[in-house]
Parts: C-alpha cells; sequence; structure tokens
C-alpha cells in the first residue's frame, strides 16, 4: 500500500484452480476476467535442477485434450454363462493397447495416455462397466487433432468389437501459445536485480500443457501481452511422481519477481498514458 499513489490501473490476482487437469481456465476466460487486461503474467516452479534459475521463455506447449471414457456391457456369471455378458474389460484392456499404438505423427511430438483405467465388480462376473481416463497431446492444434481423431476410431470400434456401448465426456483442453518478446527482454532485465536469482536462461523447450495457455491466448487475441515464466527449483522426484517435493525458497523469489515485473509494467503504462 506503500506505493498506491504511484500505481494506476487495476491488478488482478488469479488463483489457477484445476490446473493438473487443465479444466480451470477456460471457465475464467469464458466469465470475462482477463478481457480488460493489458499485461499477463504466469509461471510454474520446477523443471530445473537449480534453485533460483530463471527461464524467461518455455517454449513448446503442447496442445491436450482429457476424456473420461466409459464403457457400459452387461454383466453375467463368468462360470455358468459368460456368453451371456458383454465384457466392457475386454474392450477398453483392447482401446487401451491400440491407442498406445497409435503411430507417432511426422510433423512433430504426439502423445497418448491413459491414466486411469478401472473395471469390473468381482472375479466371478463377466465385467458389466469399465472405466478410463486418457489424455492426448500434441505440438501444435493440428497434432493433437491427430491424436483425437484416431483416438475416437479406437474406442468406438473396440465398443463394437466387444457389443458394448461407451459414452465420452470431454474434461478438459490446453493450448499452444508463445510468450511475447517485449516481456520475455522485461523479465530477463528484472530477474537481475532480484535476490536468490542465480542463472537467468533466455529460452528452454518446455513439452508439457498448460491451462494457462488459454488465458495467455485470450489476453493476446484483445490486444495484450503475456508471458509463462518457468521458475527453477532443486525437486527431490520428477514431477507427477509421489515423491515430488521441492525447495519452496523459490517462493519468495518468484513472488519478488512478479512484484517487479507488475511495478515496472504499471508505472510505465501509467507514464505513455499521461505522456
Amino acid at each position: 500500500m506503500d506505493i498506491k499513489d504511484q500505481l494506476t490501473g487495476k491488478v488482478k490476482l488469479i488463483f489457477q484452480p484445476a490446473e493438473e487437469g487443465v479444466r480451470g481456465a477456460k471457465a475464467i476466460v469464458e466469465k470475462g476476467v482477463l478481457d480488460d487486461v493489458d499485461y499477463f503474467l504466469s509461471g510454474h516452479i520446477g523443471f530445473s535442477t537449480s534453485t533460483g534459475k530463471i527461464v524467461a521463455n518455455p517454449w513448446g506447449f503442447l496442445c491436450t485434450t482429457k476424456l473420461d471414457v466409459t464403457y457400459i456391457g452387461k454383466g453375467a456369471h463368468a462360470g455358468v454363462a459368460p456368453n451371456d455378458g458383454n465384457n466392457a474389460l475386454l474392450a477398453a484392456s483392447s482401446a487401451v493397447l491400440n491407442l498406445y499404438a497409435i503411430p507417432p505423427h511426422k510433423d512433430g511430438p504426439t502423445r497418448i495416455n491413459v491414466g486411469i483405467l478401472q473395471a469390473g465388480v468381482g472375479r466371478n462376473i463377466v465385467a458389466p462397466k469399465a472405466f478410463m481416463e486418457i489424455e492426448t497431446r500434441g505440438l501444435n492444434t493440428t497434432l493433437n487433432q491427430y491424436m483425437y481423431e484416431k483416438a475416437m476410431k479406437i474406442i468406438k470400434h473396440t465398443a463394437t468389437m466387444y457389443d458394448v456401448s461407451y459414452k465420452i465426456e470431454k474434461m478438459g483442453e490446453a493450448v499452444d501459445c508463445v510468450s511475447d518478446q517485449e516481456l520475455i527482454d522485461l523479465v530477463i532485465a528484472k530477474a537481475k536485480d532480484i535476490e536468490g536469482v542465480d542463472e537467468i536462461e533466455r529460452e528452454m523447450y518446455f513439452g508439457g500443457s498448460e491451462d494457462a495457455t488459454l488465458m495467455m491466448r485470450r489476453v493476446q487475441q484483445r490486444g495484450g501481452k503475456s508471458i509463462y515464466i518457468l521458475l527453477g527449483t532443486e525437486i527431490k522426484a520428477p514431477h507427477h511422481n509421489e515423491w515430488f517435493d521441492f525447495d519452496e525458497s523459490i517462493l519468495s523469489i518468484a513472488v519478488n519477481l512478479f512484484e517487479s515485473l507488475v511495478r515496472s509494467l504499471n508505472i510505465s503504462n501509467k507514464n505513455r498514458r499521461e505522456g
């Protein structure tokens, strides 16, 4: 509050809900929260073995689609009358094997993953239902769509093969996005003055997906500028591993960097308006 009179405009702090499932950003965008934003700053900790390393321009965000798939079969006694059942577990198992057999695309990185497969109700019962959580990824919209369409065909045809029905729910999505050069340069300049920052790298291949890209793209589409920053920290195990942990000193470094960026952008924007 001690610099309130030096600032102009509005600073919005956005809590990023459901980031791991890329489900939250779409609702924020559709609500119009970002429609009056001139500059959008976002980031992620980790992806580095060095605490205090800042990457100003991580690139290579993968587009992604998250899907819940349910196969609905028919239960039956596995010993007395297995032929009376329609095995949803077999349909799902066949789908998993074929999903992982989708050929990689010549035009860039593509990914498929089945993170959860749950099926059946008992050892002596033909499985009446199976549930999968899957995701597709691609370096751009075209490549992700390639994976998505292949996955849809596999899900459909494995259901037909085992005479079961199915339903698909889209649970989340993210797009590719490129940070603005003006903000990349600003991050590099300001990071040099932040205590605890030991190394600054201009760019690095990212290779993951982030629904912050939906928010970045929205701001850019309306004439604003956006950036995504990587804030390095030592980690005890890889991301998404059950033993993952990080050096919490990066949190104060991140806060100080974002504060410096906000001050600089706010004051420079004020000077432009007054000039």
